[in-house]
């Protein structure tokens, strides 16, 4: 009975982690692809150097303004 009882906790405990891994896997996937569309609809734009968008990037303005659409904030130096 002790065995059996252990082995439905860490079922339970094993499904519970599961079920946040789907959660996590869905945002991160939501958040790729919105980092995608964005940075596909600025490709052709003119490179200038310390340009940070949105008709002229250099990469880092680039890069920054992307992600920045997608609510994520990197620095820039």
């Amino acid at each position: 009975k002790n065995t059996n009882t252990n082995t439905n906790s860490n079922t339970n405990t094993n499904s519970n982690t599961n079920a946040n891994q789907g959660s996590s896997n869905n945002n991160s996937n939501s958040s790729a692809s919105a980092i995608i569309a964005e940075a596909q609809k600025h490709l052709g734009k003119a490179y200038s150097w310390g340009g940070n968008g949105p008709t002229t990037f250099d990469c880092s303005g680039y890069t920054k303004y992307v992600f920045a659409k997608a609510g994520i904030s990197l620095p820039r130096t």
